[in-house]
């Protein structure tokens, strides 16, 4: 009988542990899930800070306005409103943690890493540049391109009514 219950123990301690991992509220970030001006993945950039931390999880550091998802790869900004004003995927300063922690692309499959031509390729030219070439603006999509050595290290999304309000 002893024996019997240690068995199950076992097995218990062995597939709860799997059943928790599997049962994660981190779903965002995966596979051609940039909406540009809508989304990204579950996202929506209507959503509330305890909307996404209910699916999103705590984030990793937060400070006001601020939820940094670290190991997603994304910092999320709140606007006035309480709403999410940016979502800034990647990192400005090319911090490699937060490069490969950004598993998300468009559905033309621009993502981090991405060549700047590339983006002029699939998008056109950009509304705005600045500094030199390591910035693109496109208002029509409603997203900024961080460059560094040619290469997307940062994707910043802003929702289409961002552009409404603040014009090009």
């Amino acid at each position: 009988m002893f024996r019997l219950m240690r068995l199950g123990l076992l097995v218990v301690g062995m597939i709860l542990p799997l059943l928790v991992l599997s049962c994660s509220k981190r779903p965002v970030s995966g596979s051609k899930d940039i909406e540009f001006g809508t989304k990204l993945g579950s996202l929506s950039f209507d959503m509330t800070k305890p909307q996404i931390q209910d699916l999103l999880g705590k984030p990793s550091f937060q400070r006001d306005k601020v939820l940094n998802y670290n190991e997603m790869g994304f910092t999320i900004f709140l606007n006035k409103k309480g709403t999410i004003g940016s979502i800034v995927c990647g990192s400005m300063d090319g911090d490699t943690n937060l490069l490969s922690n950004f598993r998300g692309a468009s559905k033309e499959g621009i993502t981090i890493g991405a060549l700047s031509e590339d983006i002029v390729k699939v998008y056109g030219q950009p509304t705005e540049t600045r500094d030199g070439e390591t910035f693109y603006r496109y208002e029509s999509l409603s997203a900024d391109f961080v460059f560094k050595d040619n290469r997307v290290i940062c994707i910043v999304l802003r929702p289409k009514s961002y552009v409404q309000a603040n014009g090009p």
